[in-house]
């Protein structure tokens, strides 16, 4: 029974330090992306876009979060199969209080408008990380694992 619980905890520990790796991956990376994007500047210089450029930045970031989120839910799918929606709100808690706390920052100093899309923006990653782990859980399947007996 406590090899059972150290395993639980081991692989809770290993969630979270997942989801806080690709939490600070993804604020790494978006450092390069927002200075080397040339489709921020074309979006913005775009007469036809400029009416809708919180919407097209918004569409944009999620796709690239999506993107991101693949190797982080290509090693959650590696964990304990039969514990999945434990180890994938472990893994999703990090990017999901880092969007809270950011939302929260900024209404603190009036930064949002108050309009739903600019509330939804630092959810952005945590969104796409859920939807890309649905997905995953939807179209691969359970993985087929072999039966493992504990004696002590």
């Amino acid at each position: 029974m406590a090899a059972k619980l150290a395993i639980l905890v081991i692989r809770s520990l290993i969630s979270l330090l997942l989801g806080t790796a690709h939490l600070f991956f993804v604020i790494w990376l978006f450092g390069y992306v927002a200075a080397y994007n040339p489709l921020s500047a074309w979006i913005a210089s775009n007469s036809h876009l400029a009416n809708y450029i919180q919407l097209s930045w918004s569409v944009m970031d999620l796709l690239i979060h999506i993107a991101l989120a693949i190797p982080a839910v290509l090693a959650w799918r590696k964990l304990q199969p039969n514990l999945r929606f434990y180890h994938f709100t472990l893994l999703v808690a990090p990017m999901f209080l880092s969007g809270l706390y950011s939302i929260w920052v900024m209404s603190d100093l009036e930064i949002i408008n108050p309009t739903l899309l600019s509330y939804m923006a630092p959810l952005i990653p945590a969104i796409s990380l859920i939807m890309l782990g649905v997905l995953s859980e939807k179209y691969l399947g359970k993985p087929k694992v072999a039966k493992q007996e504990f004696t002590l």
